[in-house]
Order: C-alpha cells, then sequence, then structure tokens
C-alpha cells in the first residue's frame, strides 16, 4: 500500500467515528460483553432506535462492527430476527511518514523463535521486567498499603487500558479478568505460543509493579478473548489452576 493509499484508508476509518453519536455507539458495544442488540445499544447510548441502527449500520460498512446471530432462541414478536452487533479486529493505524513497528516486532520474535530456549528465557524475563516498569510508573510515588482483590482489581484496570488491552471483569463463577483483546494479535502467526507467553509475563510483571501480590496473571487460552487472565492468587481462592515455567495453566 502506498503512502497515499495508507493516508486515505486511515482518514476513511477515522472519519466514520467522527460523529459523537456513532463514536459513543461504537465504543458501547466494543465494551459490552456480549454481542448486543440495536434497542440495546439505542439505550446506552441515549438515543432513538432508528437513530441507532442508521449509525450501527454505518459502522458496519466500515468493518468496525459485525452482525451476528442470537446463539440462543428468544422469546420475541413476530418478525425479523433482531440483529446484534460486536466489534471486529479492524484496525485503524495513522501516522505521517507510515510507522512499521509491527515488522521489526516479527523479526525479533522470529529471533526469539529461531533461538530457542537460549534466548526463550531472557525475552520472558525482559517481559516481565518491562511490565513491572509499567506497573511501577503507574503507582509513582503512591502508598496503596495492603489490598484486597476487588481494591487490586481497581487499581490494575486502568493500567491494563492504557496499555490497549480491554479488561472485562466477570463475576459468573469465579472472580477473574478477562481480556477482551490483545495488543499483540497481529504477532500471532510469528509463533502464537511465544507471543501468548511474553504477552503473560508482561501482565504479571505489571501486577508485581504495582504491589498487587493478590492477583496472578494466568494463560487460559479462549477462541474469542486473549489468552491472559488475571485471577485472585493461589493464597486467595479456595481451589484453581497453577501455572507452568511457561504460564500455562495446569
Amino acid at each position: 500500500m502506498t503512502l497515499r493509499q495508507h493516508t486515505e484508508t486511515a482518514v476513511g476509518s477515522l472519519s466514520v467515528l467522527s460523529d459523537d453519536v456513532r463514536r459513543d455507539l461504537y465504543f458501547h458495544v466494543r465494551s459490552a460483553a456480549n454481542p448486543i442488540s440495536r434497542d440495546e445499544a439505542a439505550e446506552l447510548a441515549g438515543v432513538s432506535r432508528n437513530l441507532a441502527a442508521f449509525h450501527l449500520e454505518k459502522l458496519v460498512a466500515a468493518q468496525l462492527l459485525t452482525v451476528t446471530q442470537p446463539r440462543t432462541p428468544r422469546l420475541r414478536r413476530p418478525g425479523r430476527t433482531p440483529k446484534l452487533y460486536s466489534p471486529t479486529d479492524t484496525q485503524i493505524e495513522f501516522s505521517l511518514p507510515p510507522r512499521r513497528y509491527e515488522t521489526m516486532a516479527a523479526m525479533l520474535v522470529e529471533a526469539v523463535h529461531v533461538g530457542g530456549e537460549a534466548v526463550r528465557g531472557p525475552a520472558l524475563r525482559a517481559a516481565h521486567s518491562r511490565g513491572t516498569g509499567i506497573g511501577a510508573n503507574a503507582l509513582g510515588h503512591a502508598k496503596v498499603g495492603r489490598l484486597g482483590v476487588e481494591r487490586a482489581l481497581g487499581l490494575l484496570r486502568p493500567v491494563l487500558e492504557e496499555q490497549g488491552y480491554e479488561p472485562e471483569i466477570t463475576r459468573e463463577g469465579p472472580l477473574e479478568v478477562r481480556l477482551r483483546n490483545c495488543p499483540f494479535h497481529g504477532l500471532l502467526e510469528t509463533d502464537r505460543a511465544l507471543v501468548c507467553a511474553l504477552n503473560c509475563e508482561l501482565v504479571a510483571g505489571i501486577l508485581d509493579g504495582l504491589g498487587v501480590e493478590v492477583l496472578e496473571a494466568q494463560l487460559v487460552p479462549r477462541p474469542e478473548h486473549c489468552c491472559v487472565t488475571v485471577t485472585p492468587s493461589r493464597r486467595n481462592r479456595d481451589v484453581g489452576p497453577t501455572r507452568d515455567g511457561t504460564g500455562l495453566v495446569t
């Protein structure tokens, strides 16, 4: 893609989100745990159903949202099956001149892959160290004292969001933080296991930097979420998974 084509594509995507209502609807859909209907989106944004439908379809046309079907049948009035909207993986990047940091990252991941265990260990330690620095910088000079799980989650969430994650706290069953997106998704094809392990060590380092001992990072592969999950640490839950040397749940 040429510089001009790259610019026009990015500006076109950004222009779709320039409308305040449309942008609100987009982020409401992104933050929802499950696909949502036009009625639900309209209620969240505080607009009419017809206006919500108009803007939602604009977002679908721009490939920022996708339409899905209900997973389970619902009792409904006769008529069409209601549309449900969920976010896509479409990524908007805009810089002049264009930067290709992902290309460099892919080369480094490939180098670690080729280097084997002699390189993998230092790479994981580097990821953890970087996360520790992120957590410590976010904490600054604040004194948080001894944290319970709920306070720890409140401290962690904005730090994860700042790093490009979309954390979702689930309370149905075991309390945990699932990450709806992976900021390193574009690198997974290079070496998924390595990228996921580095991702997990980064989050584990953030927890250490924040001084959050009541939470820990685990790798729990899920098809529709980032594989990293934050759970109460073993001493703060009765029974739970443990993490082996690679971060995988056992």
